[in-house]
């Protein structure tokens, strides 16, 4: 398989307050939006002018850059 490698980055903001506490979060999953492989499968063509069937291995990939906020309350 190929190398698999992303890079997730995350933020977060903490504000008090007198009865509770807010928390702010701002997160990246998979910053350089790399298309790393999840699995492999083999992709068979049928070429009816020749009579061959071309075999070619595809890979699959998943989630691309994916953001993401939170914010927490706590009494």
């Amino acid at each position: 398989m190929k190398a698999y490698h992303r890079l997730d980055i995350a933020m977060q903001w903490h504000k008090k307050l007198k009865r509770c506490e807010k928390t702010f979060e701002l997160g990246f999953y998979n910053m350089y939006n790399r298309k790393n492989p999840f699995y492999y499968y083999i992709d068979s063509t049928y070429d009816s002018n020749s009579g061959k069937v071309t075999n070619k291995l595809m890979q699959m990939s998943l989630f691309p850059i994916l953001p993401s906020f939170t914010w927490t309350y706590k009494w």
